[in-house]
Formats: structure tokens, C-alpha cells, sequence
């Protein structure tokens, strides 16, 4: 594999004391199987079982983020992130961190933003309600490609890669799980080259899950349709 500089994964964790160890592991191990300098960060988001004690003793560097939501916890591990390249995935067990190669190669090519989909790879049994993943996933990626014109088939996957560079400079505003379609957005609206990759969804091993059906389903249709109608109110400005 080409050599790529330094690698930082960042993991937002909120009580996944069951996880997290393995997750931190995982990613070490495939640090040393693909000859890459890497760190990783475990944004703590408030835990209160442990969670980021265990991920400092498998090798981890842990942030302690207050604010609560999952965009404040990737925002701030982003910020506090050193490699040229960052992964972000979550502490839960549900995305393989064995998975390191092929979420990265594609920023050898030309790639700016790598998304794992669930929908092109498999999503093991018991690994996302019907619910979850009608209104949660289905309904937020199809109104994304009808408003921007896009192909994406899993919006929400929380499997990503991306160069520091592309999202330089870039204010993010999100605070809780509306903050993955945030960039995609911003991604779109850069013009950053994104690839989509086949990966295998697990079923989470311990903890509950943090996305809660209809209030974040709301925020990231609030937040699609916020943004489409400023791209236009943008557009319509500039060509008069």
C-alpha cells in the first residue's frame, strides 16, 4: 500500500465501555499491518462507565467533550486531530476498524471524502431497525440526491475518510446527528470528489444507540432543506 502519511481515527463514544477497548485494538493493529503512523482519539462525550478509562488503556488518546451530541464530539475530534488523513467511525463495535485499508485507499486516487455504505456492502442481521433504516437512512439519502443531484446510497453511514485538507477552514454548525449530512453538504457544495465503498454493518455488543428516530430524523430534514433553499437564494444572487 502507498505510504500516506500520518492516519487519525476518531471515535465519538458516549458509555461503550463494552466497545470501545476492541475498537481502539482494532485500529492500532491496523496502523502496524498497513505500515501507517497513526493515533486514536476517542472523543468522550460524557460517559459515565468508564469508557474513556478503557479506550486511554488500549492506546487511545481521550478528549473529554461536554457539549453532548454527536456533532459537537466529532467536531471537536476533528479539531484536535494530528494526521493528514482522518477517519472517523464510531465506539459502538457496528464498523470494523479491521476495514482501515480500504476506507483509505481511495484517497490515493484523486479521492477527496470516502463514505462506507451499508447498502452496497451487507448489514449483518439485527444490525439496524426496519425504522431506522427506512426513516432514519432511506428517506434522508433520497431527498439529499433529489435536492443536489446526487447518487449517494447511505448518507447517514458514520464509516467515513477524508484528507484534513478538504474540509479546511469549513464551518461546521451541527450538533447532533444531523452533522453527517452537514458534510455531505459542505462536500457538495466544495466540490470535493466523493466515493462510496462497500462495507459490512454489525450489530452493536453492548450500550444503546444514540440516534433517536424522529428528532434527528427532523434536524437532518430541517438541515437538507435549509441548505438547498440557501444554495438557491445563492444562486439566484449571483446571476442577477
Amino acid at each position: 500500500m502507498e505510504k500516506m502519511g500520518d492516519v487519525s481515527v476518531v471515535m465519538a463514544c458516549l458509555n461503550e465501555a463494552r466497545t470501545v477497548g476492541t475498537c481502539v485494538e482494532k485500529a492500532c493493529h491496523a496502523f502496524k499491518r498497513l505500515n501507517l503512523q497513526g493515533e486514536v482519539i476517542v472523543v468522550d462525550n460524557g460517559s459515565t462507565d468508564g469508557s474513556g478509562e478503557i479506550a486511554r488503556g488500549k492506546g487511545a488518546r481521550v478528549i473529554l467533550e461536554e457539549r453532548r451530541g454527536y456533532g459537537h464530539a466529532y467536531r471537536r475530534g476533528f479539531q484536535e486531530a494530528r494526521g493528514h488523513i482522518l477517519v472517523m467511525a464510531d465506539a459502538d463495535g457496528t464498523y470494523d476498524f479491521s476495514d482501515l485499508r480500504e476506507i483509505i485507499h481511495p484517497l490515493t486516487n484523486g479521492v477527496d471524502f470516502v463514505i462506507g455504505s451499508r447498502f452496497k456492502g451487507e448489514m449483518l442481521p439485527g444490525s439496524m431497525s426496519w425504522v431506522k433504516r427506512q426513516l432514519g437512512n432511506q428517506v434522508a439519502t433520497g431527498l439529499l440526491n433529489f435536492l443536489f443531484q446526487k447518487n449517494l446510497s447511505d448518507s447517514q453511514s458514520g464509516f467515513r475518510a477524508f484528507r484534513h485538507t478538504a474540509f479546511q477552514d469549513t464551518p461546521f454548525h451541527s450538533k447532533g446527528m444531523e452533522f453527517a449530512t452537514e458534510m455531505i453538504v459542505r462536500a457538495f457544495r466544495k466540490g470535493l470528489r466523493i466515493q462510496e465503498i462497500p462495507i459490512t454493518y454489525y450489530p452493536r455488543r453492548g450500550g444503546c444507540s444514540k440516534f433517536k428516530t424522529l428528532q434527528d430524523s427532523a434536524s437532518v430534514l430541517y438541515l437538507l432543506f435549509s441548505s438547498y433553499l440557501q444554495l438557491q437564494k445563492n444562486a439566484t444572487r449571483n446571476g442577477s
